[in-house]
């Protein structure tokens, strides 16, 4: 099972988890908001955890999903050029960290 850690406070958790929508064989997916469940060891979001267990942060989780683009048609905006991922804080404060990559 897919499990996706996502913040209420991050702008591109909620792209991940439209994304996510969007993508069939995904819908059983398990978001977990860390915001209204702590979770220990996830330091930043999105994190995704894979089938195999394996972790997918920031632009990775992106270039996860980007596996599924042929499952349904995306806009090109929907995949673009970088993607912020927090890392949250003891205090609940999130600084914001921006990648890029070439497509």
């Amino acid at each position: 099972m897919i499990v996706v850690y996502v913040s209420s406070r991050c702008s591109n958790c909620a792209r991940v988890t439209g994304l996510l929508t969007k993508i069939p064989s995904l819908q059983g997916a398990r978001v977990v908001d860390i915001d209204r469940t702590p979770v220990q060891g996830i330091q930043y979001v999105p994190t995704l955890v894979d089938q195999r267990g394996k972790s997918h942060v920031g632009s990775e989780v992106l270039e996860f999903l980007k596996s599924y683009e042929a499952e349904i048609e995306l806009e090109p905006a929907q995949f673009g050029s970088s993607l912020a991922f927090g890392r949250i804080d003891d205090g609940g404060s999130m600084d914001t960290s921006t990648f890029g990559w070439a497509l």
